[in-house]
């Protein structure tokens, strides 16, 4: 019986914890701009939707078009993206960077 007890309650927990994951991971439209090499103190590709800006870690090669409108899945990471020759500061506390997920084209 004790048995059966500590499954069921590992079973919930498991199925908790799953349910968590998912309101992790965010739905939004954007547009992919390419803001130049890193080396030229640009930002590289940048992901805007509206007013917010995101750095997506994961961009594969095939998905960098530039100025594209774009439908992601992504999860918001807890690092912030810093370029370009803005120094580090209370005024300037980067890019928050994301982890794409699922990425559709509008085009």
């Amino acid at each position: 019986m004790k048995s059966l007890l500590k499954i069921l309650i590992l079973s919930i927990l498991i199925s908790v914890g799953a349910c968590k994951k998912d309101k992790e991971t965010k739905d939004a439209e954007g547009v992919l701009i390419y803001t130049g090499s890193l080396a030229a103190d640009g930002c590289d590709w940048e992901m805007q939707t509206g007013n917010e800006w995101y750095h997506p870690d994961n961009l594969r090669e095939a998905d960098k078009k530039e100025n594209a409108k774009i439908r992601v899945s992504y999860k918001l990471t807890a690092k912030r993206y810093h370029c370009g020759m803005v120094p580090v500061s209370a005024g300037n506390l980067g890019i928050p960077i994301i982890n794409i997920k699922n990425i559709n084209f509008m085009d």
